[in-house]
């Protein structure tokens, strides 16, 4: 729940009492608007003070970074743009409703951003939408995802680094076609606009009450006829039309919409025709992404004398990306967000002594709440700071179909960077198995995190330091590892 900015309150007070205040004055006072109070010749002084000063503008800059949900590694402009259909980043009150928002930016890929909050101080989040269904609808089918410090607070001062990251499911979703492949109901209308410039438009079925969609789609380049067709399987749908009226080439929450007079159609009944679609509808509410949800819970440590205890909620591992965080000046209740009905969510505290914002739960093991779905929201998580973080382990099986001659030895290495071999980074850990014979069965025993496995068969055993030349080799990963689990990761050296 948002608080009222404090100041904006005194500020209207003091206004309250100047206004009153002012009955009692000459007409001819520098409240009187008919006058011109402000010159020099009728003001009280020369300072203008019946000027009003807008509020600051700030700047607000980041960036906008893709990873892939599965593995955690940023995806390129490249492969984003091979799974999504550009970005869209809000500064709004709040970043569960993208229908009222202060400012926004249009992006093709990841990548910088910078944007102006223009007159405005007070509260406001951040969030970037993608549109990982390539429908050009900002609906309940994209991924949505907050910067991980929400909310943030305008007051002219710029503010950097204001980063949001989103991770994209494996596979890309499906856009919106026809009702091909199914019997079908076709929706015959008009698209109306009242009061609104001429441009273009989209029209969508959704589900009857409009709490998910679209199911399908179809854009015109303005108002006027439009015809749509969706599966009878369906049982019933609500149409919607969209307005793009900034031409972003985004049909939004937030641009207007209306709905269908003869809402909601019946399906399997018969072709459908007549319908009105008229632009806007103020009391219309389009589909959105999913929202965030409150994860609530309590953090103990009996022996806290100084510093912060940080907490946070990641994605499966210590070291995965945030979704939230927040800093406690003591022991006692917090409250994180993140995604709504989402697999792998960690939890986790650390105490930070030096109050410095950096803990490494590797060093310092934290406790957790081992990697879950959100659900609705998970209420009252425990987490004791004298706890130590669960074991976890890599494990799997290194293969080799060549020869294999006495004085070879296998190395095998774990590794927290995609540093595949030993010699071009440090392994956090590393096995020799000398005169080896395949397959080899190996294992590590270390903390959650994102790990890959480099391997290499030193052949007569004169390169200890990393592979030489001839010798075969093989890197494997990433491995994602929650607290207290286990991954297995598999390969053969070549």
């Amino acid at each position: 729940m948002r608080t009222p900015n404090f100041d904006v309150f005194l500020a209207a007070l003091g206004l309250s009492l100047l206004l009153s205040a002012s009955q009692c004055l000459p007409t001819d006072d520098d409240d009187d608007i008919v006058l011109d109070d402000d010159d020099a010749a009728d003001d009280d002084d020369a300072a203008d003070d019946d000027d009003v000063t807008p509020p600051p503008d700030t700047v607000i800059s980041g960036e906008v970074i893709v990873v892939d949900r599965a593995t955690g590694l940023e995806l390129n402009s490249e492969d984003y743009n091979a799974r999504a259909n550009g970005i869209v980043l809000y500064v709004l009150a709040d970043g569960n409703d993208l229908s009222e928002i202060f400012t926004k930016v249009t992006m093709d890929q990841p990548g910088p951003y910078e944007v102006t909050l223009e007159g405005y101080v007070g509260p406001f989040d951040v969030v970037a939408v993608a549109d990982d269904n390539h429908n050009a609808f900002i609906d309940s089918g994209d991924t949505v995802r907050h910067h991980a410090f929400n909310p943030l607070a305008a007051a002219g001062d710029d503010l950097e680094g204001v980063n949001v990251v989103i991770d994209l499911a494996p596979e890309p979703g499906g856009g919106g076609g026809g009702g091909g492949g199914c019997d079908a109901t076709t929706i015959t209308g008009n698209v109306v606009l009242d009061g609104l410039p001429d441009g273009p438009v989209g029209v969508t079925t959704n589900s009857a009450g409009l709490a998910s969609g679209p199911w399908h789609e179809r854009i015109y380049a303005g108002a006027g006829a439009f015809e749509i067709a969706e599966c009878d399987a369906r049982g019933a749908t609500d149409l919607l039309g969209y307005l793009d009226a900034d031409g972003n080439g985004f049909f939004e929450p937030s641009d207007p919409v209306g709905d269908a007079n003869i809402n909601p159609v019946q399906l399997g009944l018969g072709d459908v025709g007549g319908a009105t679609i008229t632009i806007p509808n103020e009391t219309v509410s389009a589909p959105q992404p999913p929202a965030f949800v409150g994860l609530t819970g309590e953090v103990q440590m009996a022996s806290f004398t100084t510093g912060d205890v940080l907490v946070f909620a990641t994605h499966l591992t210590f070291d995965g990306y945030v979704f939230s965080q927040a800093t406690l000046a003591a022991p006692g209740p917090f409250g994180l967000l993140a995604p709504a009905n989402t697999e792998g969510v960690l939890i986790w505290a650390a105490h930070d002594e030096d109050g410095d914002g950096l803990v490494d739960p590797r060093v310092d093991p934290s406790p957790n709440a081992r990697p879950q779905a959100t659900g609705n929201g998970v209420a009252r998580l425990l987490l004791d700071v004298e706890g130590r973080g669960a074991p976890a382990g890599v494990d799997g099986t290194i293969d080799y179909s060549g020869p294999v001659a006495t004085g070879d030895v296998l190395y095998i290495g774990l590794f927290d960077t995609p540093s595949f071999d030993p010699s071009t980074g440090a392994p956090l850990d590393l096995l020799d198995f000398p005169n080896p014979n395949f397959p080899v069965d190996y294992s590590f025993s270390t903390l959650s995190g994102t790990y890959w496995i480099g391997s290499y068969l030193d052949v007569g055993g004169d390169s200890p330091g990393g592979a030489g030349p001839g010798d075969p080799t093989g890197n494997f990963g990433p491995a994602l590892l929650p607290p207290g689990g286990n991954v297995t990761v598999d390969g053969e050296l070549n």
